[in-house]
């Protein structure tokens, strides 16, 4: 069973929109199988899932993303088509880029850039901002699209992303506590805009995720936005967790890795299934992970890349980089840091 840790201004907030919308707050709290007792004096903290399960009920009903929330609505599909688009990218950087070049074109409602970077302190913003806030007094929607792109992108890169100060254009709420569970770093209010700083470097971290990984996440949020990133014990992740311990010449194989969970080798496999990836997949993210970082070494050829890779050739590992990223590892090599 979920913990209960969500403040209940979320769950009042979720009302009120339904409210707004001209929807029944009974109906909302159906869907999400929230039941309220007639002599309780206040509302109840919720899981990660009885949110999602409000949230989904108001996509549904408003047919909107942004859940009447912003002048012009926001069709439902456009985050997944995003994802989609998006997720092209093989660093962060290009993919906070595309991301925000997506709703520059599809949601003119939605201020999102990434800045150029502070020469002096190497940091970089991202910045997603509502530009109009009257339909979204209690910021849900601002707090909720923050909230997705910090986790997205820290999910998309397979770590916490060391931010150093998450931003918002608005005064400091009362329900301020709540985002020490949601947001990274220090908080800055009244900002001209809302968004979030981080170093510069991390622009160039790579994209491990493959695309059924994406598309299963995708079929999960937004409760995986909801969910504290502070523990990840998905199975694929234990994997790679012993994955990196050895070599990239010498990675073990299935049998190894079940006796090394207390599995067996058909077990992992279905598992491994059920979360989207495949061992193969793995090794690959971990391989194009270390190529990335290597093909940014100017001392290094590119046979001794494929060397330290575990490619017997250096024409097999130009072949391999080409199928993962579209580009020739020579061509991304010039591009660097793009």
């Amino acid at each position: 069973m979920q913990k209960r840790y969500i403040t209940p201004h979320y769950l009042a907030v979720c009302l009120q929109t339904a409210q707004q919308n001209g929807l029944n707050p009974e109906w909302i709290l159906a869907e999400a199988r929230i039941n309220l007792s007639a002599e309780a004096q206040e509302l109840p903290s919720i899981t990660a899932r009885e949110l999602h399960d409000l949230f989904f009920a108001l996509w549904q009903g408003t047919q909107d993303e942004f859940m009447g929330l912003a002048p012009t609505s926001c069709g439902l599909g456009t985050f997944a088509l995003m994802m989609e688009y998006a997720s092209q990218a093989q660093t962060l950087g290009a993919w906070l880029k595309k991301s925000a070049y997506f709703y520059q074109v599809v949601q003119p409602q939605l201020s999102t850039h990434l800045l150029l970077p502070n020469v002096e302190q190497n940091t970089v913003s991202f910045c997603v901002t509502l530009k109009q806030t009257d339909q979204d007094p209690q910021h849900l929607l601002q707090e909720f699209l923050l909230l997705l792109w910090q986790r997205v992108a820290c999910w998309l890169v397979g770590k916490h992303i060391p931010v150093l100060s998450t931003q918002f254009a608005y005064a400091e709420p009362l329900h301020a506590t709540a985002y020490q569970q949601m947001y990274l770093g220090e908080f800055e209010f009244n900002s001209q805009r809302s968004g979030f700083s981080f170093h510069e470097q991390c622009l160039l971290w790579p994209i491990v995720r493959s695309a059924s990984e994406i598309e299963l996440f995708i079929s999960q949020v937004p409760e995986l936005i909801f969910q504290s990133p502070t523990t990840d014990t998905r199975l694929a992740t234990q994997v790679k967790t012993l994955l990196q311990d050895y070599p990239l010449t010498a990675l073990p194989e299935l049998p190894e890795l079940a006796q090394q969970l207390c599995l067996s080798p058909r077990t992992l496999r279905r598992r491994l299934a059920q979360e989207g990836i495949t061992l193969r997949e793995l090794k690959q993210q971990l391989r194009q992970s270390m190529a990335l970082h290597l093909l940014s070494e100017e001392h290094l050829s590119m046979a001794d890349i494929a060397e330290r890779l575990g490619f017997s050739e250096q024409a097999a590992f130009c072949r391999a980089f080409k199928r993962w990223t579209g580009v020739a590892p020579s061509q991304w090599q010039s591009s660097y840091p793009d």
